[in-house]
C-alpha cells in the first residue's frame, strides 16, 4: 500500500543518513505508483501496465525518457554538423559510433523503435539540409555485410545516406532485446560452469576491438575495412598461420588472391596474419626467409598454411 511504501522510503532515507552518512536528493527521490504514473531511472521511463498473459497480470513498459530523447537528438545533430564542416569518412564513423552507443544502451527499452523513430524524424530535415552537397544515396541491400550486421529490421530497398563512400547507419535500425538475468550456470566449482567461463573468454576484449575498429585504412574500400574487422573477430585475434594471438600493432589483413591477380575485398578472400608472417608470404630472398623462419619455428601444419598463401600470392613454396 501507499502507507507501507512511505514507511520503506523514510526507513531507507534514515539508514543512508545514519549508517552511511549519505544525503538523498529530495527532488529525485519519491514514492511512485507505477500503475498510475511513470518513473525515470538512468534514462529509462518505467511504467506498469496490464498484461493478461503475464504471471502476475502486469508487466513493466519501458521507454526512453523525454530527457534522453532530447539528448540523443542534440548529440546526433552535433555529429551531422561535424560532417557538414568536414565531410570525411572519419566524421561519418563518429556519427555511426555515437548512434550505436545510443542504440546499444536503450535497446532494452520496450518502445525503443518508436522512440528512435521520433529522433529520426527530427534528424531527417537536418541531414537533407546540411549534407545535401556532400551526400549520395544507395540501397540498403547494396551495403557491405558488416554494415548490415549492425542494423535490424531494415528493408532491402531502404535509402541509405552515404558521405565519402561511407554509409550512415539508419537511426531506427534496432529492435527491443530482452534483458536476460545473470546465468547461474557460471561457476568455478563445476565442469559445466568452468566451460561456460572459458567459452566467454574466447571473445575479444572490448578495448582491443575498439582499437581495431579505429585503425581505419583510408586507401582501402569500405568492404575491406568492414570485412577486416569481421575476420579479426572470427579468428579471435589470432594469426591464421601460427594460431597465436597478435598484438594490435602487428595485425595485418592479407588478400589470399592479390588484387592485381583478380582478387577482391570479400570476406572469404581475407585472412588475418602476423605482420612478420605477411612478410614471409611475399618474401623471395632466401637469406631473409631463413632468418624469419628461425624466429617463428613453424611446424609442418603451419608451414603448409604458409605455403598455400605463398602459392596463391604467386610465390614458390618454402622447402625446409
Amino acid at each position: 500500500t501507499y502507507d507501507e511504501a512511505q514507511r520503506f522510503y523514510h526507513a531507507t532515507v534514515d539508514f543512508l543518513k545514519s549508517r552511511l552518512g549519505l544525503e538523498i536528493n529530495p527532488k529525485k527521490s519519491k514514492v511512485v505508483n507505477l500503475k498510475k504514473n511513470s518513473s525515470v531511472f538512468l534514462g529509462f521511463k518505467i511504467k506498469v501496465v496490464k498484461q493478461g498473459k503475464a504471471k502476475f497480470g502486469y508487466i513493466a513498459k519501458t521507454s526512453m525518457s523525454d530527457k534522453a530523447i532530447t539528448k540523443a537528438k542534440r548529440q546526433l545533430k552535433e555529429r551531422i554538423k561535424g560532417i557538414q564542416k568536414e565531410p570525411t569518412s572519419e566524421k561519418v564513423t563518429q556519427f555511426n559510433s555515437t548512434l550505436l552507443g545510443i542504440q546499444n544502451y536503450f535497446k532494452y527499452a520496450v518502445t525503443i523503435y518508436m522512440d528512435l523513430t521520433e529522433v529520426n524524424y527530427s534528424l531527417r530535415r537536418v541531414i537533407r539540409t546540411r549534407l545535401r552537397n556532400n551526400m549520395k544515396h544507395m540501397k540498403f541491400c547494396e551495403t557491405s555485410v558488416n554494415f548490415k550486421r549492425k542494423t535490424k529490421g531494415i528493408q532491402p530497398n531502404t535509402k541509405i545516406y552515404v558521405v565519402q563512400n561511407t554509409p550512415l547507419l539508419p537511426v531506427t535500425g534496432i529492435h527491443h532485446k530482452n534483458p536476460w538475468n545473470f546465468s547461474q550456470v557460471i561457476c568455478n566449482y563445476t565442469e559445466t560452469g568452468r566451460n561456460k567461463v572459458h567459452s566467454n573468454l574466447k571473445a575479444i576484449p572490448k578495448d582491443v576491438l575498439n582499437q581495431a575498429m579505429r585503425t581505419y585504412s583510408k586507401n582501402k574500400s569500405i568492404e575491406y575495412n568492414d570485412n577486416r574487422i569481421s575476420k579479426y573477430v572470427a579468428q579471435y585475434g589470432k594469426c591464421y598461420v601460427t594460431g597465436e594471438e597478435i598484438g594490435i600493432e602487428r595485425v595485418h589483413c592479407h588478400h589470399i588472391v592479390p588484387i592485381k591477380q583478380g582478387g577482391d575485398d570479400k570476406y572469404n578472400n581475407l585472412v588475418i596474419v602476423d605482420w612478420f608472417i605477411h612478410k614471409l608470404i611475399h618474401m623471395t630472398n632466401l637469406n631473409k626467409i631463413t632468418h624469419y623462419l628461425r624466429s617463428f619455428k613453424l611446424n609442418k601444419k603451419q608451414m603448409d598454411k604458409l605455403n598455400v598463401l605463398r602459392t596463391k600470392a604467386g610465390n614458390e613454396p618454402i622447402v625446409t
